[in-house]
């Protein structure tokens, strides 16, 4: 996906992602239409097995930007994080730091769901 030369759109799901894509229409279709959604939240795994379609583990957003972090450093990619409170994007560019020439990275504050 990375290599393709197009940017593409990865989201890490949680229960409160689902619970404002119920309420907002512009959310649900952002996320309906993310290239890469991964389940970020004990609940998501737990409707999985409620609804018959078990998924196999939670994958921590945090943890997914480390990699993604790697690779992008490895393959002279950037990546650019949207979203999340103060605090967890300060841990998500540490994570990025801790990677070898992941250097290429901006974040935007916050996302609104009142965009545009």
């Amino acid at each position: 996906m990375a290599l393709s030369g197009t940017p593409h759109h990865v989201m890490t799901v949680n229960p409160e992602f689902v619970m404002m894509a119920r309420e907002n229409g512009e959310f649900r279709n952002v996320l309906v239409h993310a290239d890469l959604a991964l389940p970020d939240g004990m609940g998501i795994l737990w409707a999985s097995r409620i609804l018959g379609r078990p998924l196999k583990e939670r994958i921590a957003g945090v943890d997914i930007v480390t990699r993604f972090a790697g690779v992008a450093a490895r393959k002279g990619i950037r990546i650019f994080l949207l979203g999340a409170a103060e605090g967890l994007r300060k841990s998500g560019r540490s994570s990025c730091r801790r990677e070898p020439g992941a250097g290429h990275r901006r974040d935007l504050c916050r996302f609104s769901l009142t965009c545009g």
